[in-house]
């Protein structure tokens, strides 16, 4: 049996999630070509170098890795610069929220007892780039913009990023939401790891809207999540899904916990705007906020669900995959220091995320082969 014909065979299931306030999920897997027409792209330090709807995957494909991680991609994010707050929302939560269009503004932060969050934006001349001093991505890009190069942001409360990026986020999503034109779509990867075949199945999300969604803790721009399946000879041995930081959860595929589709397709409980994948529908605590993943929700995806899978896209063999190693999302900082605000951070493409991507076996932490 080939490695599609693997693939298809094994490909999941994925049962989405209502939250505990029957919200549904609003972001589902999409090609990634959808995601990079509908985004802007950025250079650290200098701002927009490319403008929604022209850029393409073939413009990642032949970036030079070195100069292009410091680039990044915009899907809703940038709408931050373009806004003027209303006195209200520059109250909300107790702080003070500030927005700069021209990246010139000396915030005076306001953080009484309660928490708060306060925004602002930085002046791209404060983070000048030696390394791109003379590059030029590519002659077709445009000048640099003069809108600021990042956001920054002090989160005091919580990791998510204002309304109003979901909002536009929710919006510019909204036309792939059309599956008949639209289907949704994984990526894989098949390689052999410590004695293994392990086959990787990828997701990418254009938002995690899990804060700002379904009241959990964090949102950013772009989200890749995977499964894997771990093989000797052509049958599962063990099975793992990502889910937030950290090893994933695994089990041995003839465990009980592991349920299964047909006989061979594993079923993923997706958590409600996080895109974590879970092995059972119960719901799980992080941080002391829920991840509802219930599978509750009118769209599943998979053999057997309401909705089919698209054409499976081999990711080893996207050149804006392999080459391209900047941020499917805005970068986000703490205002005020260098220190990037975790759990806001988009992904960088699954096969710059080196030890999932090159070291399957060691990120699951399953037991190697023979022992």
């Amino acid at each position: 049996m080939d490695v599609l014909d693997l693939i298809l065979k094994y490909e999941p299931v994925l049962l989405f999630s209502k939250d505990d306030k029957d919200r549904e999920e609003n972001f589902f897997p999409i090609s990634a070509a959808h995601y990079v027409t509908a985004s802007a792209l950025h250079q650290k330090g200098v701002g927009a170098i490319k403008e929604r709807p022209t850029l393409t995957l073939d413009d990642l494909a032949i970036l030079p890795p070195p100069q292009s991680r410091d680039l990044y991609m915009t899907f809703a994010a940038d709408e931050i610069l373009k806004h003027n707050p209303s006195f209200l929302e520059r109250l909300r939560h107790g702080g003070l929220e500030l927005y700069s269009i021209d990246g010139e503004m000396t915030p005076q932060l306001v953080v009484n007892d309660a928490a708060g969050m306060a925004f602002a934006v930085n002046d791209p001349a404060l983070e000048p780039t030696s390394e791109l001093d003379d590059f030029d991505p590519m002659v077709s890009f445009s000048g640099p913009s003069t809108e600021p190069a990042e956001v920054s942001f002090v989160l005091t409360d919580a990791l998510q990023l204002p309304k109003a990026v979901h909002a536009t986020a929710m919006e510019r999503y909204e036309p792939f939401r059309d599956f008949a034109n639209h289907p949704p779509i994984y990526y894989y990867s098949a390689q052999f790891n410590r004695g293994y075949l392990v086959l990787q199945y990828w997701f990418f999300y254009a938002y995690n809207d899990w804060g700002s969604g379904h009241d959990g803790v964090n949102d950013h721009e772009g989200d890749w999540e995977m499964i894997a399946l771990f093989l000797r000879g052509e049958e599962p041995t063990y099975v793992a899904y990502s889910a937030h930081t950290g090893a994933p959860e695994w089990h041995a595929w003839s465990d009980n916990e592991v349920e299964k589709s047909d006989v061979t397709h594993p079923v993923v409980y997706v958590g409600s705007g996080s895109h974590a994948n879970y092995f059972d529908s119960a719901g799980h605590v992080h941080f002391t906020f829920k991840d509802f993943s219930g599978g509750d929700s009118a769209v599943s995806i998979g053999p057997g669900a309401n909705l089919p899978w698209g054409e499976p896209m081999d990711l080893g063999a996207q050149l804006w995959a392999l080459n391209f190693p900047g941020g499917w999302g805005a970068l986000v900082k703490r205002f005020g220091t260098e220190a990037l605000a975790l759990g806001t951070q988009a992904p960088v493409s699954p096969p710059w995320q080196f030890t999932r991507w090159e070291s399957p076996v060691a990120w699951a932490k399953i037991p190697l082969f023979g022992a």
